[in-house]
């Protein structure tokens, strides 16, 4: 089977091959075009997906490919006009319409690419802006939590003057206030404790409890 043959029989075969191998009886010196050159279709594609792009790159592949698209149809075609079978225009014709159906093909795969490009870069956003929200409502949170401790300790502050003003004397640490204070009793001492302690509010030890109870006294007399 001649090459000629062969080339007819393959009807996805590219333009420029299958007019080349026709012409493959002539001397080898009359052959100026090689067979995939700058305007075959397979020497035009890029490899948009070859490797993992990021969606912003695959993206501006395939519109580079889209943008383009019209000049590699037009050198194909120029290709097919000089290097194809003139004496056939039948064949001629054909070659034409699978060129276009072809470049069709190729517009709707390369528009196809876009708009997965498209969306895979909208997800993309999408995912940043939504950690982006969760940090700040995280640091928002951390904001808050700090204001509320803030707001306790304010408050305390605020019943303590109260707790002042109700007692008629100061309940917070003055060190220059109780400097001179003598310490005669226990009491005294718990009272410099705590501002509860301070008003009278404090346990007593269990062991003044135990003495009190181990004293001996006439039954029915009221120890004090």
């Amino acid at each position: 089977m001649s090459t000629s043959q062969m080339s007819k029989s393959d009807p996805d075969s590219d333009g420029a091959v299958s007019a080349l191998d026709d012409e493959s009886a002539c001397p080898s010196s009359q052959l100026t075009a090689p067979v995939a050159d700058g305007t075959s279709e397979e020497g035009w594609k890029l490899p948009v997906f070859d490797a993992p792009l990021s969606p912003a790159k695959a993206l501006r592949a395939a519109m580079l490919k889209q943008r383009f698209a019209d000049t590699i149809l037009k050198a194909q075609h120029k290709t097919l006009l000089d290097h194809g079978d003139k004496a056939d225009p039948v064949k001629m014709q054909q070659e034409k319409e699978r060129l276009e159906r072809r470049q069709r093909e190729e517009k709707a795969r390369i528009e196809a690419q876009i708009r997965a490009a498209e969306a895979a870069s909208r997800m993309k956003k999408e995912i940043e802006v939504k950690k982006q929200r969760e940090k700040e409502r995280e640091a928002a949170r951390v904001a808050l939590q700090k204001m509320e401790k803030t707001v306790d300790l304010e408050q305390n502050v605020d019943v303590l003057k109260e707790l002042e003003m109700l007692s008629g004397c100061p309940l917070s640490y003055q060190p220059n206030f109780y400097r001179n204070v003598p310490e005669t009793e226990g009491e005294c001492e718990a009272l410099f404790g705590s501002p509860l302690a301070r008003l009278g509010l404090f346990i007593k030890d269990d062991v003044e409890d135990e003495e009190i109870l181990n004293v001996d006294g006439e039954e029915g007399e009221i120890l004090i």
